[in-house]
């Protein structure tokens, strides 16, 4: 089964990328199938489609099932380890119908895997999926996730973490631009948790949604344009965790970042040391400043430039796991969206502020200068966010389906 779909879009290229789909399943009574329904395959497509792009699954063969895949512990390799029949790199040396074919990944449906602590010692991971970053190789491993008695993750965490890991292989990590290699100790180091980076790629989002988890934290209103399923498009403002003023909160409504009940005053405060539960959490990590980053323009596919021997010993990028997530379920702090094929978002978020520019692109760094410049040509859906103040632009002619959110006294006359 080959699933491809291809819309409209503002995209400033159009690519069409592949991944080629294996997944295990258990045959034994009582056993499971790993393989994603219909439903998840079609709302990553769309996902893709939405930005002018075509994402081309074919969903390949059914392999056998493997409770653990295989770490080499002398070489410390997963995706390029071929020893024993439950590594990946014998699975993919058996089931694999495109190598040595650029541009194409390969993606297995799998269990778990084996990973490593500090000690050396090597254990099941519990993680929700493993991904080459900038690679070809990636497999998405639900085993512990139960969903209606069943080890294979929901629909929606099914499709979440396809994309999630395969934004690794396009270049994608856990904190868009910002520091979150394994140096925990560097002055800019941020955890995998950043709360202004509305993507699936961090932890904070990937199983939780985008939309779903910015509106339940109290991030964003209802009306601003997300989708739960999507990589980064780098509209939020930064947050300088030096100094966090509540009531601006992220600009698109205040915020109570000290979690002491009320939003008032500055703070500082560690934002990305939490857990999917909210930066409340946070008991670690130095303060710096917390960018988004435009995950769709910096999307690079290495299989159409890199050869096969470029491919291999990439670094790799575990994913969250389910004892992270358990750990949010048991707060009850937040639902889990329910997964659909999302219709492509049509609206925008534009700032105003003082200090910007009459032809600024309306964005956080480079905002306009006037309400009526900023709800011009506005697409239906735009959220337009007003720096506080005195407005003084006479009646204004706003469109049905654009919204004016002033949550800092601003003051439209």
């Amino acid at each position: 089964m080959v699933l491809a779909l291809l819309l409209c879009s503002a995209a400033v290229r159009a690519e069409t990328f592949r991944i080629e789909l294996d997944y295990m399943v258990d045959g034994a009574p009582g056993g499971h199938s790993h393989q994603p329904a219909a439903q998840v395959l079609q709302a990553v497509v769309q996902m893709f489609a939405c930005q002018g792009h075509t994402l081309i699954i074919d969903v390949s063969d059914a392999i056998t099932h493997h409770d653990v895949l295989r770490l080499d512990n002398v070489n410390w390799t997963f995706f390029d380890y071929d020893g024993p029949a439950d590594s990946f790199g014998a699975l993919k040396n058996e089931w694999y119908d495109h190598a040595g074919v650029a541009g194409w990944h390969y993606c297995i449906f799998a269990h778990q895997y084996e990973w490593v602590d500090d000690l050396g010692n090597l254990f099941p991971s519990g993680s929700s999926g493993l991904a080459e970053l900038g690679g070809d190789d990636l497999t998405v491993t639900l085993g512990t996730f139960i969903h209606e008695n069943e080890p294979v993750g929901s629909p929606f965490e099914q499709a979440a973490t396809l994309a999630h890991e395969f934004g690794h292989n396009l270049g994608l990590t856990h904190c868009g631009s910002l520091d979150c290699g394994r140096d925990t100790t560097t002055p800019d180091y941020v955890g995998p948790f950043v709360p202004n980076l509305p993507s699936i790629m961090t932890y904070m989002y990937q199983l939780q949604g985008v939309r779903t988890n910015l509106i339940c934290q109290g991030l964003s209103p209802e009306f601003i344009p997300f989708k739960d399923l999507d990589y980064s498009h780098g509209t939020m403002c930064s947050l300088d965790e030096h100094g966090l003023v509540e009531p601006w909160g992220t600009m698109l409504r205040g915020v109570d970042w000290n979690c002491n009940g009320v939003i008032y005053g500055n703070h500082q405060e560690n934002l990305s040391g939490g857990d999917e539960s909210g930066w409340c959490a946070a008991f670690w990590g130095p303060e710096t400043v917390l960018d988004d980053y435009d995950e769709w323009a910096n999307i690079t596919d290495a299989t159409k430039t890199r050869s096969a021997a470029q491919l291999k010993n990439l670094p790799v990028e575990p994913c969250v796991t389910s004892d992270q997530l358990r750990r949010n379920a048991d707060k009850a702090v937040c639902d889990r969206p329910t997964l659909s094929v999302e219709s492509c978002l049509t609206g925008e978020t534009r700032y105003v502020k003082s200090d910007g520019s009459p032809g600024g692109r309306g964005s956080c760094e480079d905002p306009l200068d006037g309400i009526r410049g900023a709800v011009a040509g506005a697409p239906d859906g735009t959220a337009v966010i007003i720096e506080p103040g005195v407005w003084r632009e006479g009646p204004l002619l706003i469109r049905e389906k654009v919204f004016l959110q002033a949550p800092y006294s601003a003051v439209i006359r």
